[in-house]
């Protein structure tokens, strides 16, 4: 079925804030099932009452992960509060209709054993980037995919991203993601992305599947995103002050404080991005020697700099 007019508004209006395609994707799809379910009850979006809204919730909550729920409904309730921008309703009956509360749960991350295990079965070097890439950044997977020679600066030691909704950070080079890098860069002279040949989305999902698999460790449905809520843990527990994971990560400040008030300048992420894996280091025990087909003659991240001019 086709959207309400006013579920349709606030889709088009994400669109046009150019959000990324799957948070559409995602806000579309929980809309029309907001929908669906509104008109098995014979309402109109616009005639939904509270109370009829606090039965969805309650539906929503049965049927799918409290998780999902969540989420879903922070997009119902967001598409309510743009319908009464637009004048389209006088008053959004899901104001005070609460989302689901989600359980608390650790997160699940890799611990520096796991980090060293999986490191001695990567088999060649474009395995090799996209290991330290992900452990030595936190950089999401098309974070990763897009990022070009032109947004690594050794010098500075610092990478610029495109994070989600297309917004830029800089991001800490940490000395050995540095090494990785410009080994990768003098391989691969011709190359404008980082990755290169191969390094698409679906690429590196494979591959990853395939590493993990060799060193016998589980990554769940999303390893990816375990990698990076590993930099994440590690950094909180290495005492890092939130504000700098925050940046790091490419997280919205949680509160008007950090978000208006606070400057952490480059310097000091720099500093933060060195505690990583500080009380238990992954790079401790030498790489078994395996199928990495890095020459022995590797350069150092200057001597790529100085081969480019930097």
């Amino acid at each position: 079925m086709q959207l309400h007019p006013m579920f349709a508004a606030y889709v088009a209006h994400l669109e046009r804030k150019a959000r990324d395609p799957k948070t559409v994707s995602r806000n579309r799809y929980a809309l029309r099932r907001l929908n669906v379910w509104l008109d098995d009850q014979g309402v109109d979006p616009k005639d939904a009452t509270e109370v009829l809204l606090e039965e969805y919730v309650s539906s929503l909550s049965s049927s799918v992960a409290e998780s999902t729920a969540h989420r879903e409904w922070g997009m119902g309730k967001a598409a309510y509060r743009y319908a009464v921008r637009l004048g389209m309703i006088d008053k959004s009956p899901a104001t005070y209709v609460e989302a689901p509360k989600l359980s608390e749960v650790e997160p699940k991350v890799f611990s520096s054993e796991e980090l060293r295990s999986i490191r001695a079965a990567i088999a060649d070097d474009l395995e090799e980037v996209i290991f330290y890439a992900l452990v030595y950044a936190g950089l999401r997977r098309h974070e990763l995919v897009e990022l070009t020679w032109g947004n690594v600066n050794f010098e500075g030691q610092f990478m610029t991203v495109r994070g989600k909704g297309g917004k830029l950070r800089r991001v800490p080079l940490h000395p050995v993601l540095a090494e990785v890098f410009a080994a990768r860069r003098r391989r691969n002279p011709s190359s404008e992305t980082v990755l290169g040949r191969g390094g698409s989305l679906r690429n590196v999902n494979h591959r990853l599947a395939r590493l993990l698999e060799r060193a016998g460790i589980e990554g769940g449905n999303r390893p990816a995103h375990r990698f990076r809520k590993t930099v994440a843990t590690s950094l909180y527990e290495e005492a890092v002050q939130t504000d700098s994971i925050d940046r790091i990560m490419g997280w919205a400040p949680s509160s008007i404080r950090s978000r208006y008030y606070t400057r952490v300048a480059d310097r000091s992420l720099y500093d933060a991005m060195l505690n990583l894996y500080q009380s238990d280091p992954i790079e401790r025990a030498p790489l078994k020697p395996k199928l990495l087909k890095t020459p022995k003659s590797d350069p150092s991240a200057s001597e790529v700099m100085a081969a480019m001019g930097g």
